[in-house]
């Protein structure tokens, strides 16, 4: 008896990956593989490794914007995975990113390089950094994006 109802469980486990689910006949389908984001994290730091170490301030802001940039694609791709599309397009997503990049990223250059004890400036090495901390930004909305839809299964 146990025997049968053991087969009954796998038969009935099989059946609910191989025939679509009602969600998924009306067009929202199972969702593809959730990606690690410490991993999509890690990737968008390790492109721009090489230039963000050589020292030279110009080449280390590219790298910090590179990263940011990169990071900022993750976060467009897992937001669009997750935000209902009747709540928000992907170019209202776009401007919503935008909009983190040009507030978060103008109040740290800000900070760091026009700062009252800068005078008459705050060195080259800090004009990199308003890069780095939108990159972090879009970090944690990235892990938090990603926790989402682990969690609700999206």
């Amino acid at each position: 008896m146990a025997v049968r109802a053991l087969g009954i469980l796998s038969f009935i486990f099989a059946i609910q990956w191989a025939v679509p689910s009602l969600a998924e006949e009306a067009g929202n389908a199972r969702p593809a593989s959730i990606p690690n984001a410490d991993e999509l994290i890690q990737h968008c730091w390790d492109i721009s490794e090489e230039k963000r170490a050589s020292g030279v301030t110009a080449e280390m802001r590219k790298g910090a914007l590179e990263s940011a940039l990169c990071l900022k694609t993750e976060v467009a791709a897992q937001a669009e995975a997750l935000i209902k599309t009747t709540s928000v397009s992907k170019e209202e997503i776009s401007a919503l990113l935008e909009n983190i990049n040009a507030a978060y990223g103008r109040l740290y250059w800000l900070m760091f390089n026009e700062n009252k004890a800068c005078t008459p400036s705050c060195g080259t090495m800090n004009q990199a950094m308003h890069n780095a901390y939108v990159a972090r930004a879009y970090e944690f909305i990235l892990k938090d994006l990603i926790r989402l839809r682990k969690e609700h299964g999206v």
